[in-house]
């Protein structure tokens, strides 16, 4: 199985780095929130970047206010 952020190999849906991430975002955005982005696959190569150390997860909490 592969990451469906990153496409590294796994054994669940996500790997450790990018489920990390994610984990973080939902956490500071809250489930409700989360929960409520119809497609959320725009987010993925930032994620990607954050595991990279690129950006920080405030970075992509901004990006998602600019969307909504």
């Amino acid at each position: 199985m592969q990451c469906t952020v990153c496409g590294v190999e796994t054994e669940s849906k996500y790997c450790k780095d990018c489920e990390m991430i994610m984990e973080e975002i939902i956490q500071k955005v809250g489930e409700k929130r989360w929960n409520a982005i119809d497609d959320c696959s725009y987010i993925y190569p930032m994620i990607v970047r954050a595991t990279k150390g690129e950006l920080t997860v405030n970075d992509i909490i901004n990006a998602m206010e600019v969307e909504d």
